[in-house]
């Protein structure tokens, strides 16, 4: 039976600070409406004008995201990516093997693994054991039988594994919809070991704002943002991740065009591959990052200078 939310304006949206460096308001940039129950809502993409994060302000609450995820999840984009992120070994070829050469074993803690098409290729491929993170209840007992593993249906800040529990952890199209990204990555700090390896996957907003927002998007969608707010509360950039990595005790070691969450068949799945390979090509010839961003970084010690790294290309 679905539940109705209580009718208090503050149970449906809220204001918030930038979480990277703590600057009250962002500059607005587009306005969106959403639907939660009988109520509308504005939700407000910004750009923080002292650090340059794109975030959500006013955006929805904790209470009223889990009311939409509860309520109606299969109209979500994370219900699709969740089951079809990806059906097939492309999607998580590169970076499986980029973990292999930097951290090749271990125990590997996937947050928010959904139905665990990462634990099964990593399973696969690597000598890791592997753990699952899953809020989602049916995607997590998913999860738990196609990779034979433990996954545990609970956020990340209901866990209580020991500190340096992990030698990898990995985070694919997580951070964007986190209420506290940056208290996420804390958090994720403490469970691996010094040393050990975070792998993070978001979208990119220089790409994003191409396809939708403005007048490409008006003409696919009759509208001039299409930007889900309503679930990623943040659009990250690779300068962007970078900073929110340096501040909460990572070092950046390498940046790559992230393969495609490949939620659809037919001609949109080709096109789709095909996109991949020409941002790649794009960013090869000239510097410029359009494509997903997938990033790969080390756990610095509390006590260790965290080195100057090379400014990424915008």
């Amino acid at each position: 039976m679905k539940s109705h939310p209580p009718q208090q304006a503050s149970f449906f949206t809220e204001t918030c600070p930038c979480n990277n460096c703590g600057h009250a308001a962002p500059r607005r940039l587009y306005t969106e409406w959403y639907r939660v129950a009988e109520k509308e809502v504005e939700l407000g993409i910004g750009k923080c004008p002292r650090c340059g994060l794109v975030y959500i302000s006013p955006r929805l609450s904790a209470q009223a995201m889990s009311y939409v995820y509860g309520a109606d999840a299969e109209a979500t984009i994370s219900h699709n990516y969740c089951w079809n992120g990806a059906s097939d070994g492309f999607r998580f070829a590169g970076i499986i093997r980029r973990l292999k050469t930097i951290q090749p074993e271990g125990n590997l803690l996937d947050i928010g693994c959904g139905a665990g098409q990462f634990l099964v290729e990593a399973k696969r491929a690597g000598r890791w054991t592997v753990t699952g993170l899953e809020p989602h209840e049916p995607a997590a007992a998913h999860a738990r039988r196609a990779a034979e593993c433990s996954v545990h249906n609970a956020a990340l800040d209901d866990t209580s594994w020991e500190s340096g529990s992990f030698d990898v952890v990995t985070m694919f199209g997580v951070l964007e919809h986190l209420h506290d990204p940056r208290g996420g990555l804390q958090h994720v700090h403490r469970l691996l070991r010094p040393g050990g390896v975070l792998a993070v996957y978001v979208p990119n907003f220089h790409y994003l704002r191409l396809k939708d927002a403005g007048l490409i998007a008006w003409l696919r969608t009759g509208r001039w943002s299409n930007l889900h707010p309503q679930e990623h509360l943040f659009q990250y950039t690779p300068q962007s991740v970078r900073q929110m990595l340096d501040n909460t005790g990572f070092q950046c070691l390498r940046m790559d065009i992230g393969r495609p969450f490949l939620n659809c068949g037919g001609i949109r799945r080709v096109l789709k591959r095909t996109a991949y390979h020409l941002v790649w090509s794009i960013q090869l010839l000239s510097g410029i990052h359009l494509g997903g961003i997938e990033v790969l970084a080390r756990r610095v010690a509390s006590d260790e200078t965290l080195p100057r790294v090379p400014r990424v290309a915008a």
